[in-house]
């Protein structure tokens, strides 16, 4: 039992980029799109069936190491006043 293997999936990696776009587009950075739209109905809309979704959203780096870096240091930061 348990769930598969993390994979790439189209239906998900074109709501992210509908997302992105709107964010570029219209150069605001939040969770809901300019439309309303929310991750859950982004997912819907490309016929993704899903479980439990999460999704990050990032601005102000100019590329993917300088995200993951700060996505990390906020992470452990967030982790160590938890515990």
């Amino acid at each position: 039992m348990g769930l598969g293997r993390l994979c790439y999936n189209g239906k998900l990696i074109a709501a992210a980029i509908r997302h992105s776009s709107d964010m570029n587009n219209n150069q605001f950075t939040s969770l809901i799109g300019s439309d309303g739209s929310t991750m859950a109905s982004r997912a819907s809309d490309e016929e993704y069936i899903y479980f439990s979704l999460a999704q990050n959203v990032f601005s102000g780096k100019r590329d993917v190491q300088s995200i993951m870096n700060a996505v990390s240091s906020e992470f452990f930061e967030k982790m160590k006043k938890r515990y």
